[in-house]
């Protein structure tokens, strides 16, 4: 999320980047971590994947078959 300069301003402001984390997901880890672990650590781990909330980048060379 610091490719463009939008998301970098938003970053500056402190939005947590959600990558392809659908909003439900994304709501329902915020709501467990903010009730389990203190704010500043609740942040951290929105970014690191927990139980395979986040997909990992596929490359096209990885996804295609080419013969």
């Amino acid at each position: 999320m610091n490719v463009y300069s939008p998301q970098k301003e938003l970053q500056e402001l402190g939005v947590i980047p959600g990558d392809d984390l659908t909003t439900e997901t994304a709501l329902i880890k915020l709501a467990f971590l903010l009730s389990n672990y203190p704010a500043k650590e609740a942040k951290k781990l929105m970014l690191e994947n927990l139980r395979g909330e986040f997909n990992q980048r596929i490359l096209p060379d990885q996804y295609f078959d080419e013969k």
